[in-house]
């Protein structure tokens, strides 16, 4: 005989969302209005059957400004706002499940991504950053996840070296 004690919150009250805590994180860091995270997302049946794990391995990316976090007033949700009112409970290393009752829907709110059914969406926070469009114009966009240190801001026509990362989309 075994006592299982569980520590949900419940996040919404007309559509409920239900976290549950996987993997605890030291980090105090958390997502903030403008912000962008980057995360890996399994999405279960309610039986635990994996429905869809394209994002575990393949980082999915948002924007938190593109998306309201709340749910659409027929009680389902888009994705990109159910994503994000997860997210803004979370810590940066933290991985938890939300069980979500109401339909997901793509991000015009047309179709189901997962069913009609509840989904179980596992979701680790792997990055949170800053993002400032360089020119104004969306053509380059710098996401800071950690400021610079022992750097001074180069005068015109100074030579300077930067190390850049490129991630698939």
């Amino acid at each position: 005989n075994a006592d299982l004690e569980f520590e949900v919150e419940i996040m919404g009250a007309c559509s409920p969302v239900e976290k549950t805590v996987i993997k605890e994180s030291e980090s105090t860091v958390t997502a903030k209005e403008g912000d962008y995270v980057r995360l890996s997302l399994v999405v279960k049946g309610e039986d635990g059957e994996v429905l869809d794990d394209h994002f575990k391995e393949r980082p999915l990316e948002i924007v938190f400004s593109q998306h309201t976090g709340e749910a659409e007033p027929n009680g389902s949700w888009k994705a990109g706002n159910v994503l994000k009112k997860a997210v803004k409970t979370m810590t940066l290393g933290e991985t938890s499940s939300f069980r979500v009752k109401d339909q997901v829907l793509d991000k015009f709110g047309n179709k189901p991504f997962w069913g009609t059914g509840v989904v179980c969406l596992e979701i680790s926070l792997l990055m949170v950053s800053k993002e400032d469009d360089i020119n104004k114009d969306g053509g380059v966009v710098k996401h800071m996840t950690v400021p610079g240190t022992g750097y001074e801001i180069p005068t015109d026509g100074a030579k300077v070296t930067f190390r850049f990362k490129v991630f698939p989309l």
